[in-house]
C-alpha cells in the first residue's frame, strides 16, 4: 500500500542515519521520512510508536487516530512524552528492582529528619 520502494528506502535511511538517538526518536524519524518520500497510497489517517523494552509494560506507547496530520501530531505528542515522561520511566517498577530509586527516597528522608532535628523547636504560647 505504499507509494513505492522509495518509502522503505527512505525510512531506513532515516533510522540507521540517527542512529545514536533514542529508539523512539529513530522511529519518528523514519515515519517522518517514509510520509516525506510518498508514504501510504490510501492517505495518511493515523500514525503510531510502540516500543517494548525489558519490561512487562512498553517503554513508550504514542498512537494518534482519525487526524489530519497525524504525523506532525505524533510529533507533537512524542515531544510531549519526552519532557513530561520520559524522565519518570527510571522510578517505574523492573523486573529486578521493584521499587526503583528507593535509596534515593531514603537518602531524602533522612535529609529531612536531619534537617528538622537541627531546627530550634518552636515555642508554644
Amino acid at each position: 500500500i505504499l507509494e513505492g520502494e522509495d518509502v522503505v528506502r527512505a525510512m531506513a535511511t532515516a533510522f540507521e542515519r540517527t542512529a545514536d538517538d533514542d529508539l523512539p526518536e529513530r522511529l519518528m524519524q523514519a515515519l517522518e521520512a517514509g510520509q516525506e518520500a510518498g508514504g501510504d497510497r490510501r492517505g495518511r489517517q493515523s500514525a503510531g510508536i510502540y516500543v517494548m523494552a525489558a519490561e512487562e509494560y512498553p517503554w513508550v506507547t504514542l498512537r494518534v487516530d482519525d487526524h489530519s496530520d497525524p504525523l506532525a501530531e505524533l510529533r507533537r505528542v512524542l515531544e510531549v512524552w519526552k519532557v513530561e515522561e520520559m524522565a519518570w520511566m527510571q522510578y517505574m517498577p523492573r523486573r529486578d528492582d521493584p521499587i526503583p530509586g528507593w535509596d534515593v527516597v531514603s537518602r531524602m528522608a533522612e535529609q529531612i529528619d536531619n534537617e528538622l532535628s537541627e531546627r530550634e523547636p518552636v515555642k508554644e504560647h
